[in-house]
């Protein structure tokens, strides 16, 4: 806001100049201007005029100037005004900081009721040019400068980081989580894959989810099977007598993992072992038409993968006479039945005189030979491979089966066997 008036005082006016100030108060009376009449012949003015700010910010500098060179520089506090001094006293720090225009043309545009000011003297530049500079101060800028626009954005970019950082966290643990559980499924899984069929795995989940829900422990898996088992036996307990446990258990777990290897190919199912016995058996859990023929060249490749590994490895780790040990494998055919008893450590099982008799052919067999018993030198026979066996000289006494005719596989992939001890001898 501005208004302009003469520097004498209005009761010391000219008539002429007491008629403009009527007609202005009778224009400022007709609506809410800043001033009435009366507040307006107590305003400070001069004949060149100056603007009176209103409500303006603390400690703004003023700087009139003129074309003659001249200059006189105020304080204005709000709606007070304040002289200075002559000359141009602002700070040059705030020189990048500056509104100037010409006060001419300034209250050309502003001085009218309109606006709620006006002036009492001709707006010309005909004679002297006046401009006005205007500047902030120190104080100004202590009272609108201020850090918290940044102190805000700090906050506020601290809350986000926060937030962030704990759903980065959070993030973190679900997935550790996750992946222990994961990992831990997957050991579980490899487990059981190891103990038990695949179709009979499924069996097991689907009775666990029964037995959830109906608390019934009464389900078995069961089935009866015709299959082939063998037992074999290695014949080592005068070797390992003179060796540690340890050295007991390196050997065995190299010779059945040699076994699980052939096993895995052949399609052979590994039952079990016990101690030094190593039990499997085809046709079961999948049904295997030809499951004599394929335990014969199970029991084969089995003797050759052992030879393999007594005249190379064993020997070299566990001394010379481990080239003694050799292997027995006794098999029988017949029908079986395979479960899972529950109760701790349940496993999967075969039961059945099939079992009993495997056993019996294993016990009363020869080292590094095949013993069969009768059903499955029939089913060798039904197949073609009449050739592969040889009877045994005389009945077999078995413990609990009495005399029994049984015999010997010999050829069962002879041609390979021969080969592969060959390779190895070289």
């Amino acid at each position: 806001m501005a208004s302009l008036g003469t520097m004498s005082a209005f009761e010391d006016a000219t008539d002429e100049f007491a008629n403009i100030v009527t007609l202005f108060k009778a224009s400022l009376l007709l609506g809410p201007y800043r001033h009435t009449g009366t507040e307006f012949q107590h305003d400070p003015v001069t004949f060149f005029g100056y603007p009176v700010f209103d409500s303006f910010v603390p400690c703004i500098i003023v700087v009139l100037k003129n074309s003659l060179g001249q200059a006189e520089t105020y304080r204005i506090d709000g709606s007070d005004a304040f002289y200075v001094g002559q000359g141009d006293l602002h700070d040059a720090a705030y020189d990048d900081i500056v509104e100037f225009e010409s006060i001419v043309d300034y209250l050309t545009n502003r001085a009218s009721p309109l606006t709620q000011s006006y002036t009492a003297a001709n707006l010309t530049n005909a004679y002297t040019e006046y401009q006005m500079f205007v500047y902030p101060s120190s104080v100004t800028e202590a009272v609108y400068v201020t850090n918290e626009p940044m102190l805000y954005a700090v906050g506020i970019g601290s809350v986000f980081l926060f937030v962030t950082a704990v759903f980065l966290m959070y993030n973190y643990l679900v997935e550790r989580r996750r992946k222990i559980v994961l990992d831990r499924a997957v050991q579980s899984t490899a487990v059981v894959h190891s103990l038990f069929p695949e179709n009979v795995q499924k069996r097991l989940y689907e009775e666990l989810g029964q037995y959830k829900q109906n608390k019934n422990k009464n389900n078995r898996i069961e089935k009866i099977w015709n299959v082939t088992e063998p037992k074999a036996n290695d014949g080592f307990t005068r070797w390992s007598s003179s060796r540690s446990p340890v050295e007991e258990f390196g050997l065995l777990e190299t010779i059945y993992s040699k076994f699980d290897s052939l096993a895995l190919r052949r399609g052979v199912f590994k039952v079990e072992t016990i101690g030094d016995c190593y039990v499997a058996v085809t046709g079961v859990p999948e049904v295997q038409e030809d499951h004599a023929l394929i335990m014969a060249k199970f029991g084969s490749e089995c003797m050759v993968g052992l030879q393999q590994l007594l005249v190379g490895t064993l020997t070299d780790k566990y001394g010379e006479d481990t080239r003694d040990l050799s292997l027995w494998i006794g098999m029988h055919s017949g029908p079986v039945i395979a479960g899972v008893l529950h109760g701790v450590k349940a496993c999967f099982q075969l039961f059945g005189d099939t079992v009993n008799t495997a056993a019996r052919m294993e016990s009363t067999g020869m080292p590094g030979r095949i013993h069969c018993s009768q059903a499955t030198a029939d089913l060798l026979v039904a197949a073609g491979k009449g050739g592969w066996i040889r009877a045994h000289e005389g009945l077999v006494h078995a413990k609990g089966k009495g005399e029994l005719q049984t015999y010997w596989i010999e050829n069962a992939q002879k041609s390979r066997t021969a080969r592969s001890l060959q390779r190895n001898e070289l």
